[in-house]
């Protein structure tokens, strides 16, 4: 089980699409000694960093029939929430989530062979490796809309009735389900 506080204390990101004035405006990077359209994510979570993870595994083995074994293991894993994107965009949150994975497998006493049968991301969880804003989608960032407002992607342009959109996020996912029949064997002395 881990437990991480991991937070920035002085990060000046590039906003994301639809963020409102008031977090997204021109301001000094005291890093880079220049001005820009800048957010400042001092306080904020680090990049892929869940609060709480955690994995719980086991193996057992024992013998069965003569010269043979058989073996199962498996293993359950936690991550909380965490941001998938640079610029902490509420689209690239994702959510807490398990895997499970379990493996049996059969082999004779002396480990010259073994067959297996694996099966990974049982559940078949989908989850965001890392994410960002999608060109041209959403309203430009920083825009001084009122409330109430819409700001077009083209520029920051009002029509009333409608808010701010966020840009579309598009994201690495994980990989689904997964099952393997595997064939090991070890040739020469050992």
């Amino acid at each position: 089980m881990n437990y991480n506080k991991a937070y920035y204390l002085s990060y000046f990101a590039s906003c994301y699409r639809g963020q409102p004035s008031a977090s997204c405006f021109v301001q000094f990077n005291p890093i880079t000694g220049s001005n820009g359209l800048l957010q400042n994510l001092a306080g904020q979570s680090l990049v892929r960093a869940p609060r709480w993870t955690g994995n719980l595994g086991f193996n057992y083995e024992t013998a069965v029939g003569t010269g043979f074994k058989l073996g199962i293991s498996g293993n359950a894993s936690h991550s909380d929430k965490y941001f998938t994107d640079t610029t902490n965009t509420p689209g690239g949150i994702q959510g807490g989530y398990e895997l499970y994975d379990a493996t049996v497998r059969v082999s004779p006493t002396d480990d010259r062979w073994e067959l297996a049968f694996i099966g990974r991301n049982l559940t078949n969880t989908h989850y965001f490796v890392r994410s960002s804003d999608t060109p041209f989608t959403g309203t430009a960032p920083g825009c001084n809309v009122a409330p109430g407002a819409y700001a077009t992607s083209i520029g920051c342009g009002a029509s009333t009735g409608q808010t701010p959109l966020r840009a579309d996020t598009a994201a690495s996912v994980s990989r689904g389900r997964e099952l393997m029949l595997r064939v090991s064997y070890r040739f020469g002395s050992y």
